[in-house]
């Protein structure tokens, strides 16, 4: 960009613009990174598995009641993955049973560790939900106040956050920042509708922030996303070093992508990062709906399956939204440059050399 640019004035960070309409190399690009949280949730089931296989007889688990959805994450990164296989049959394990048994696999297989920590997470979704659906009478007023605005902002984030991408970082910084101050209030003993009061302003920085700062959020957002995926495949199949901690490893995966997707895949970071969040969103809510009025069913299963379709749905429509918003991008941006004072220069100049030419 030139100093006459008028794109300068307002800065990528605000206005993202490219010279060529979305194409199909970018929406598959946009559709792979849009799928990748898929693959994540999937090796962290098998990790899931580890924890599990790990723990061992002694080491059951009566309830996850007690720790949250990110420490259940944490505990399953850091889980070491199992030996080998134990086999309890009693008391034959003499030589001889040993030697005339089927020789046994010493480590168990990504799907086996996949398929115990679907049970797991199976379990526990159902034993949250069934703690939650006591404690739902007691629940304060702002908390599902921020509930009914999650699941509002899901289907925004998931289908229309291309065309209204500098509003849709708004409302995400606008929820960000008055969620933090509503905790905060609440947290010092003030009333739901006191701490909903207080959270007005710092809700409104949330959404010039969110606006100024498009690519800076999308960036983050799917870049974090991506680093994630690729941490935990890392830690699943080839393991953590001695001297780096899983949660750091994970760590320095989301910075590196960051870096990355800014640099080579802007645009379909944006596209599917927002698929991607409202997916996550949409899924939540239907999950915790479901939980909350049919019992021991398979949530984890159906998060992933709802995810799964959301984000791909989400994808396919912002690209093709993309492609059609791109003509009248160009002419916002058309008009916006007639509006500087060195776009209407460049308009007189240009006038005068097509009369001149006449």
């Amino acid at each position: 960009m030139t100093g006459s640019d008028p794109r300068t004035d307002s800065g990528v960070l605000i206005r993202p613009v490219w010279r060529r309409s979305p194409g199909r190399g970018e929406f598959a690009t946009a559709l792979a990174m849009a799928l990748a949280p898929v693959v994540g949730l999937l090796c962290l089931t098998a990790k899931l598995g580890d924890r599990e296989m790990t723990a061992g007889p002694g080491g059951a688990r009566v309830g996850p009641a007690v720790s949250s959805t990110g420490a259940t994450a944490l505990a399953a990164l850091n889980a070491p993955a199992p030996a080998g296989r134990r086999a309890e049959k009693g008391t034959e394990t003499t030589e001889s049973t040993e030697s005339r048994a089927a020789p046994e696999r010493e480590f168990p297989t990504l799907l086996e560790r996949f398929l115990v920590g679907r049970l797991s997470a199976n379990s526990e979704l159902n034993a949250r939900l069934a703690a939650l659906r006591v404690k739902a009478v007691d629940v304060p007023a702002h908390v599902w106040v921020k509930v009914a605005l999650l699941i509002l902002l899901g289907p925004l984030f998931c289908f229309f956050a291309w065309p209204l991408r500098r509003a849709a970082t708004a409302m995400l910084g606008a929820y960000a920042f008055g969620s933090a101050a509503c905790e905060l209030a609440a947290y010092f003993g003030m009333q739901w509708s006191g701490a909903l009061i207080v959270s007005l302003a710092p809700a409104f920085l949330g959404a010039l922030v969110g606006w100024h700062l498009l690519v800076a959020c999308t960036t983050i957002n799917s870049g974090c996303m991506i680093g994630a995926t690729l941490g935990v495949a890392l830690i699943t199949t080839v393991g953590t070093p001695s001297w780096l901690p899983a949660p750091m490893l994970v760590f320095l995966c989301c910075t590196l992508a960051i870096i990355v997707t800014y640099l080579l895949t802007l645009r379909p970071a944006l596209i599917s990062g927002w698929a991607t969040l409202g997916a996550g969103l949409m899924s939540v809510a239907l999950v915790a709906g479901a939980g909350m009025f049919v019992r021991n069913i398979p949530l984890w299963d159906l998060f992933v399956a709802c995810f799964t379709l959301l984000v791909i749905l989400g994808t396919v429509t912002q690209y093709r939204l993309a492609v059609e918003r791109e003509p009248q991008d160009e002419a916002d941006l058309a008009a916006e440059a007639a509006a500087t004072s060195e776009g209407q220069a460049m308009l007189r100049r240009l006038r005068l050399e097509h009369e001149g030419g006449e």
